[in-house]
């Protein structure tokens, strides 16, 4: 699979700081840093500016949704599997 283009998502600017990026997401301050500890989203420093790069963006929230309807699919086949087991 290619490089994800952010205009996918709406995102126009090259990079995000901090607080735009937590707005985009909707997310808080301490799910976006542990999403960067786990290594699911990288930033870049600018002397103390944190920057989150919008295809780095891109690609975080393409992930999440491959996570989530994996999620879902996984829980629609456990529910199908429960009402085949509880007419046996």
């Amino acid at each position: 699979m290619g490089p994800i283009d952010p205009r996918a998502f709406g995102l126009g600017k090259a990079a995000y700081a901090v607080g735009e990026t937590l707005h985009l997401l909707s997310i808080g301050r301490t799910s976006l840093y542990a999403a960067v500890k786990r290594g699911d989203l990288n930033r870049v420093k600018f002397g103390k500016k944190t920057l989150f790069y919008a295809a780095d963006l891109a690609a975080f929230l393409t992930k999440l949704r491959r996570l989530s309807e994996g999620n879902a699919r996984h829980i629609s086949h456990a529910q199908r599997s429960s009402k085949i087991s509880e007419r046996s």
